[in-house]
């Protein structure tokens, strides 16, 4: 039986060997179907020991662009670099490609290093150890085996600790080819950055998440939620750095809203996009400006407190800088931007009979009916900002139903 299982994979050899040769001859002399019909036989012939299948697709590549069919010749050498030959036969496949116009973007992943950490993000956030490891390598799979191995929830905390979006993207070249660098600035005063490293796989054609900083797991960088920044001018920091993140990939423009910096991943931590109160404890979402484009005028004012503290309001410009700008000079500098917004109210400027069916309308919030609920929801938004001080009062309410709405609604939700 094993004498007869030789004698056919030898004899599978010698024809995958004498289709080769024939290609091969064909090619040479010109005759361009013949060779594409030879060489496809030795590609299509998927068994053991078939040594000839990249070089079929190789040459077959060849064949295609003798029949001036350039579509089909990139594709055979695409084809043939996601089988990751050896050095010298990927470096040449790679040359024709380009020569004979294949798109340059198509040798590396569709999904850049950033769109491959916001989907480890979500994967992380699940707790699905399994995938996290596929869409890591190197030092960085060993870090989330040795985090996580045993105790896959470990894996929830994670974006919790890396709460913010990276700053750039730099993909490698010439001899750092395949490799890329996504850079994350700590928001703090001193604006420490650090690194994180990917490296392209090139069979799936996929980021893998490579390494991190040295210094974040030395703990020369401390980036935990242990040490949160809690400052107003920080959190606005982060906002502009996600803002940033956002126009580079959408051509200029900012998103229609905070909330979409979230839901798209440039910036997690949900309690960055509330100004907390110096005077009393309570929080309120920071008031932003739709329609604006990175290449506007940089002192031009994106985001602010909600209100003003002893005569100065914090701002993010475009540019990303911040400051505490003087009340009135804030004023008039919305003005000529064109900003329509309301400040927030002291709960004393709101009158009682106001008051009163703010609370009304709360309390609806747990009602049996469904109905009932979500229309007092949509009066309540509606209400805006001049509602928030009245609404803060039942943020620990004994309801848990009217307690998850209350904070939905004070986070603009």
């Amino acid at each position: 039986m094993v004498e007869t299982v030789k004698a056919i994979s030898l004899s599978i050899m010698i024809a995958i060997s004498g289709w080769f040769n024939d290609g091969l001859k064909n090619l040479g002399a010109g005759k361009y179907d013949e060779a594409v019909a030879e060489l496809t036989k030795v590609y299509e012939k998927d068994v053991p020991g078939n040594k000839f299948r990249e070089l079929a697709l190789f040459f077959r590549a060849q064949a295609y662009y003798g029949k001036e069919d350039k579509d089909k010749a990139c594709a055979d050498l695409l084809s043939l670099i996601r089988m990751q030959p050896g050095a010298e036969l990927d470096a040449e496949a790679r040359a024709l490609y380009l020569k004979w116009g294949g798109a340059p973007e198509k040798l590396l992943p569709v999904a850049s290093p950033k769109a491959a950490w916001t989907k480890f993000l979500e994967v992380a956030r699940k707790g699905d150890l399994k995938t996290a490891l596929e869409m890591s390598s190197g030092k960085f799979r060993e870090l989330i085996k040795e985090e996580a191995g045993e105790d896959p929830d470990q894996l929830k905390t994670l974006p919790e600790e890396i709460p913010f979006a990276p700053v750039e993207e730099k993909l490698g070249e010439n001899d750092k080819r395949g490799t890329a660098e996504l850079i994350f600035q700590v928001p703090s005063e001193d604006e420490v950055k650090f690194k994180m490293g990917f490296v392209h796989d090139v069979k799936n054609n996929v980021w893998l998440i490579d390494s991190i900083d040295e210094r974040v797991m030395n703990g020369e960088i401390d980036i935990g939620v242990n040490n949160p920044p809690q400052g107003n001018l920080n959190k606005l920091k982060q906002i502009g750095l996600a803002l940033s993140m956002y126009s580079e990939e959408y051509n200029d423009l900012f998103p229609a809203s905070l909330e979409v910096l979230r839901t798209g991943g440039y910036l997690e931590n949900e309690e960055i996009f509330l100004w907390k109160s110096p005077e009393e404890d309570a929080k309120f979402p920071f008031i932003y400006r739709a329609g604006l484009k990175q290449s506007e005028d940089a002192d031009s004012i994106i985001a602010a407190a909600p209100v003003a503290v002893d005569g100065w309001r914090e701002v993010l410009c475009i540019d990303g800088h911040v400051e505490k700008m003087d009340e009135e000079k804030f004023k008039e500098a919305v003005a000529r931007q064109g900003w329509k917004f309301k400040g927030l109210v002291k709960k004393e400027d709101v009158p009682e009979d106001k008051q009163k069916e703010i609370r009304g309308f709360v309390k609806k919030l747990g009602d049996s009916d469904s109905n009932v609920r979500a229309d007092s929801k949509k009066k309540l938004l509606e209400m805006g900002i001049d509602a928030f001080p009245v609404i803060e009062e039942f943020t620990n309410d004994p309801d848990p139903e009217i307690r998850i709405e209350v904070k939905n609604i004070l986070k603009g939700k």
